[in-house]
């Protein structure tokens, strides 16, 4: 892929992240200050306000990657740019107008187009020659690593001025995208570029593929129970932070973008490295024990200090898994059109989210320990399961 395309789906990760983490903090004081009326306690309207940009990442996921397969990724990729523009252009009005649900609706609307980021993985497999590396979903994951760490800090800055600010810089943002991509983005789909419509690929949707592929299956549950301890990690590490060493929120703050800028860092430079010394399988053995242990490890910290050490480890393991995942995910279901596959993965990826959050928060009402034991088993049952598929790959192999 030429630098000008690598800049648009790179682009279009980081918008995607962005849009996850840029309300965190603008919807905090919106609704317990009373901004905005909704009929519900502040706390219920908080929670289903920054639960709906997920939910729509979830069906986005399932439905995105497949048209991209049928339709060829330009197109696609270019309507869900320009509907995302809209969307988050509307949320930013509707805090103007101080409107509920047309917030809660125009976030949903948002998060389904968002997850193009699916069509932007698929774009990276058509264009590696040699089957998908982890490098380039390395290079991708440094636009999702980015939009975590800039999106507290913009929309924070920018609600000083108002709290509709972020929102329309925002759109701003996903509008240039939607030019760049107009200019710079080539269809990628060879299919499509060869025969037009692609009429055999069928949107089969995510169960349909799980009851029918018997590997999509084995690979769509590892990474669902790897992805399960990185979000038990990232949902729960700032409250460990608080209630094992008393942190406050300046120091959270700056552990997170410590934290990730670890994994920006490593993705840059270890992630090509480590991909050259060892298999795609062994990338994910080796990062989800680690990861596994020190989920572990950093609850014997003495202080937050030693946590911010084991965190930089567990940074690394996270880094090393979210690339290795998607093309390892690639490379055993090549019998499959890569843009369901790819986008599979960004539902996958908010379901464990949304159960650890809530399974997570429940157990954690009596013990935080014990949630992050759930987080490793998740990850040590990943791992187990990593292997397995190896084990069947060579012997089908032989």
């Amino acid at each position: 892929m030429d630098r000008r395309s690598r800049i648009v789906v790179f682009f279009v990760y980081f918008l995607a992240f962005l849009g996850i983490a840029l309300p965190y903090p603008v919807f905090t004081p919106l609704f317990l200050d009373g901004h905005i009326e909704s009929g519900l306690s502040p706390e219920v309207a908080l929670g289903i306000a920054l639960a709906v940009y997920p939910l729509g990442l979830f069906f986005g996921g399932g439905t995105l990657g497949s048209l991209s397969d049928k339709y060829g990724r330009r197109p696609v990729l270019l309507g869900s740019l320009f509907l995302t523009t809209l969307g988050t252009v509307w949320s930013g009005f509707a805090i103007i107008q101080e409107d509920f649900w047309q917030l809660v609706i125009s976030r949903m609307v948002t998060g389904y187009f968002e997850a193009n980021s699916s069509i932007a993985r698929a774009m990276l497999i058509d264009r590696e020659k040699d089957g998908a590396k982890a490098s380039s979903f390395a290079f991708l994951s440094i636009g999702g690593y980015g939009g975590y760490l800039f999106g507290p800090v913009l929309g924070g800055l920018l609600a000083t001025y108002s709290n509709d600010m972020p929102f329309l810089v925002a759109g701003i943002a996903s509008g240039i995208a939607f030019v760049m991509a107009v200019l710079w983005l080539p269809e990628t789909n060879e299919q499509v570029l060869q025969f037009g419509v692609n009429k055999t690929a069928k949107r089969p949707g995510v169960i349909k593929m799980l009851a029918s592929h018997a590997m999509f299956r084995q690979l769509l549950f590892a990474q669902f129970m790897l992805t399960m301890c990185i979000n038990t990690f990232y949902q729960f590490y700032p409250l460990l932070l608080n209630t094992r060493w008393g942190a406050g929120p300046e120091e959270i703050a700056f552990i997170n973008a410590f934290f990730t800028g670890t994994m920006i860092l490593f993705a840059f430079v270890g992630v090509p490295k480590i991909e050259k010394m060892m298999t795609l399988g062994h990338n994910l053995i080796i990062a989800g024990t680690v990861l596994a242990i020190f989920m572990m490890v950093i609850l014997l910290s003495e202080n937050y200090v030693m946590a911010i050490v084991i965190a930089t480890v567990i940074g690394v393991a996270v880094s090393i898994l979210n690339a290795a995942i998607p093309a390892f995910m690639s490379r055993e279901t090549q019998d499959l059109e890569q843009g369901a596959v790819m986008g599979s993965l960004t539902s996958s990826f908010c379901m464990s989210q949304a159960v650890i959050s809530v399974l997570g928060g429940y157990v954690a009402t009596y013990s935080l320990s014990i949630t992050y034991g759930l987080g490793a088993i998740a990850a040590i049952i990943g791992v187990v399961q990593v292997q397995r598929i190896r084990r069947i790959g060579r012997k089908v192999a032989v």
